[in-house]
This record gives structure tokens, sequence and C-alpha cells, in this order.
């Protein structure tokens, strides 16, 4: 029977990612095949393709998952007219170019199911595409085109029984390497962020293999890779800079196989860090640890880097951490830590009178010998202009950065506009920037912690110079109890949050 292929509309299915499910998908290719009208050999040849296609998923994408995983299918009309097939996984990142090509005599000569892989399946579709979709996981689109409808006979399924998946056991390397990161090699980064933290990390462009190598061959991202005597990779770290030949940079993508995580990854890693910046003469750079283990703030600190800030419930608690903690109780805060490659020419600070010992503080433990000054008495310089305020939002943390490049007249009714929009928004945590060179900060601090904002660090710099950062939480109960932070010098900055939190005396 042939079917007006109008009438057949898209069906979507999504199944778990059990072998035992295999069926469900092929017997749904069949009949929408039959319906489209593929003569029998090419409905042979689309169901076979998605039982390749699905295994090959089942078996490598989601390897490394312990929790029940899922993914979906579409049924569709192409255009030309045939059929496309559409898989949405999110399971391990897959790199198209590494896809194997077709070798039609060596496909066509075993032609059994077990064994015929991606190389088979390009041989029987019209087109195979791979497409990342970085935080989305990655789509693979099947298309057989049909040049003229058929009358077909039904054909018997077939179902795939379950295979055991083999847990091999980890491999001690004998040797460990760091080095920079080589173009062929991004995709093995992203597959193995994902094992680290699953489809959680803040910046997606670390799903995407392309990417990664396009920033590295532009000096955007300087990604430094530990891999083992048999070439395996186990860990990454980056460099992020905001343009090429950037004075400072963040330190960030670190992460390191749950299975080597005893083999002093993450500060080999950072070290090589440290010393490609000193080899591009950059003034410095910095880096975020979390507070839900102490493991990156070590390494931080084993480079020579020092804590100048704490950012509160800055990243969902939903974000993963595979082998280090289970069953956050809140969202997860962050230490600024920050170090001079090159120590800058001693310059003009400008604190606020109340958080002057602080600033000193951090300052004295980056060996810093700046010049501590108190405000001219008057108007600011800006007093006649409009405020230059600009507003950066992390959707997928939730957060957001205010940068005041210029404090003008109406500073105050703009920012708490801004602010409002945030909260009303659903932004958890807001970080407001204000230069501490211009005497910006010393004026307003004051005015700013009035509708909530309280001390969070320094960062030195920043495009605006050296700042003061302030923080505000929007109505959360955070408990401080519950960061895991190194003692010494990281503890007392926290002390001292806690004590500026307005929020403490509720």
């Amino acid at each position: 029977m042939c079917y007006d292929h109008a009438d057949l509309g898209q069906i979507e299915l999504t199944i778990p990612a059990n072998m035992s499910f295999l069926h469900i998908a092929t017997e749904t290719a069949r009949h929408y095949a039959l319906m489209v009208g593929f003569p029998e050999e090419d409905i042979y040849k689309i169901v076979l393709s998605v039982e390749e296609t699905i295994a090959n998923i089942i078996s490598h994408s989601f390897v490394e998952r312990k929790i029940a995983s899922s993914f979906d299918i579409y049924f569709s009309i192409s255009d030309p007219f045939g059929i496309l097939i559409r898989i949405d996984d999110k399971g391990m990142p897959f790199d198209p170019s590494k896809a194997p090509h077709y070798d039609p005599d060596q496909a066509l000569a075993d032609m059994q199911i077990s064994g015929l892989g991606l190389q088979l399946v390009r041989g029987m579709m019209d087109s195979v595409e791979y497409r990342n979709m970085g935080r989305e996981g990655k789509s693979t689109l099947l298309i057989k085109y049909c040049p003229a409808p058929f009358h077909t006979k039904e054909s018997a399924g077939r179902l795939w029984a379950s295979s055991e998946e083999s847990n091999e056991d980890s491999l001690v390397p004998l040797e460990l390497t760091v080095r920079r990161l080589q173009p062929e090699e991004a995709i093995e980064v992203s597959r193995c962020a994902y094992k680290s933290h699953g489809y959680t990390f803040f910046n997606d462009i670390i799903y995407y293999p392309e990417k990664i190598r396009e920033w590295n061959e532009k000096d955007l991202m300087i990604s430094a890779v530990a891999v083992t005597d048999r070439n395996e990779l186990i860990g990454h770290g980056a460099l992020l800079l905001s343009e090429p030949g950037a004075r400072i940079g963040e330190v960030t993508f670190v992460f390191v196989d749950e299975k080597y995580r005893q083999h002093n990854c993450l500060s080999r890693i950072t070290e090589f860090i440290a010393k490609t910046a000193m080899e591009k003469n950059m003034a410095g750079f910095y880096s975020y640890s979390v507070t839900v283990h102490v493991i990156s703030q070590k390494a931080a600190i084993r480079v020579g880097a020092r804590p100048l800030a704490i950012l509160l419930a800055t990243t969902p608690m939903t974000w993963e951490f595979k082998g280090i903690v289970e069953n956050l109780t809140q969202r997860i805060s962050v230490v600024l830590f920050y170090r001079y490659v090159h120590h800058p020419n001693p310059r003009r600070i400008y604190p606020p009178a109340h958080h002057d010992k602080i600033i000193r503080q951090l300052y004295s433990t980056l060996g810093a010998t700046h010049m501590f000054e108190k405000a001219v008495n008057g108007a600011p310089e800006n007093d006649e202009e409009k405020s230059v305020i600009d507003t950066e939002i992390a959707e997928v943390e939730n957060t957001a950065e205010i940068w005041i490049f210029r404090a003008g007249r109406d500073i105050d009714r703009e920012l708490r506009n801004i602010l409002r929009k945030l909260c009303t928004g659903g932004i958890t945590s807001v970080a407001l920037l204000v230069s501490i060179e211009d005497q910006t900060a010393q004026r307003y601090t004051e005015a700013f912690e009035g509708m909530g904002f309280f001390f969070a660090g320094i960062l030195p710099e920043t495009p605006i110079g050296d700042a003061l950062i302030l923080q505000y939480l929007n109505n959360i109960d955070f408990d401080y109890a519950s960061v895991k932070i190194l003692p010494g010098e990281t503890e007392s900055l926290l002390n001292y949050i806690r004590a500026s939190d307005p929020n403490m005396g509720k």
C-alpha cells in the first residue's frame, strides 16, 4: 500500500540506550520506509543503517555513563523526496572528520550485520552527516532518496540481543607527558570533558572539537594535554585569551580522567600553562577553583597563584564532578586565584576605606608594591556624563557580571535598574566590577553596598584596570559551612566575605 507523503508527518521516538530496545527503532524505520514507498531492497538498507548507527551510539557514546540514558529518533520526509532519519544523543562527543570512509568493495564483500559499522552505513545511505551540538550533544542524519514509490511486502524485523560491556580495569601509565594539543586530538579533549563533567560545562565550546582546533590555531585558546605512554589523552587545561596576544588569560577547562587523578596530572597541566604564559611574556593569569573540593585550589597554589576573591553561588549544583563529589546541597562557589607572570610597575590604588586593610593584604600576597591613596575631595571626573556600564549574562550558570567602565551622575539609578532586571529575570548571583585605579570604587562602594552588594575580592589587569569585585545574591539561603576551602589565606578571605555579607544578619 502506498501513502501520500504529505500525510506521513514526523515520527518521534525516545528510546533507552540499551540494545534490548533496538528493535523498536528498526521496526519503526521499516514501516515508515514502507509507507514512503521504498522497494524491499532499499528498506533493508535503511533498516540495517539505523541498526548499525544506533548500535554504534549505544556501544561507544554511552559506555562511560553510569546513569540511565536515552536518545531521540526522528523519521520524516526528506527533500528531495525520500526518508530523513535524525538520531540525537547526549553521549560521548564525536569528531566527524575522524569518521571512517566507506570502502564499497570491502563492505559488500562482508555484508553481515555484525561489524559492518559506519563504513557500510555510508555506502547504503545517500547522505550520512554528523553534527556536534555543544551542550545538546550530537546529531546523526541519515538520508535515503526514493526515486518513485513502490508497492512493497512486509518483511520480518530483527531483534538484537543485548551484550555485556566489558569493564576493563584502569591502566596505570608508565610515563606521563604534558604538552601542547595536537589538532587531531581535539575530539579526545571533548570526550575527556564529557567523562569528567557530562554536558554541564559552563562554556560549551569544549564540546565542539572543531572550535577547539580553531581557537588553538588562532591563539585564543592555548590547550595543554596530559597523555600516557600509550598516547592516551587523560587530561586537559587551557589558557583562554580575550584576543591573540592578550596580557592576561584565564586558566580554564581543567579536567582529568577519573582513572588517572592520582598521578598529579592537574598540577602538571597548570604548571605547563604557567610556563607557557611566561614564555609569551604575559602580565598574569587567573583561574576559578570550585569549593566542593580543594583539589583545584591546591593546584593553583602550587603554581604560585594566590586567592584574591571568592564568588558565591556562581554555578548550578547540577554540575558533575565524577568520582570526586556527590549530592551537592547548594549552588557551587568559586575561588578566584591570580598570579603575576611579570610584576607590574607600581601604580596608584584607591581602595574604599572600610576595605583598605583586606585589599592591602591581597596585594601583599601577590608581591605588588602599589601606592594606596585616598580620593581627592570633590565631584567625580565624569560627573556631567552618563555612566558606561557593560552587563554580561551567563545563561548556563544563571549568573551575571556588571562592569562599570565609567561612573557618571546617573550611576545609582542605572545600576539599580540593571540589578532589578537581572533579579526579576531569575539571575541567581551577580558580580560587580569597579575600578580601584580611578577612584570609582572609593567613591561609590558604600552606595553599591546599600543596594545589597558586598565584598568579594579584587582582580588585577582587567579591561577597567585593577578592579574591586562586589557580589549580590538574589534571594539565596547560603550556607558558608558547606564551602570546602583551604586553610590560611583562602579561609581568612572567606571569613572576611562572610562578615561583609548583609544576608548573614537577616
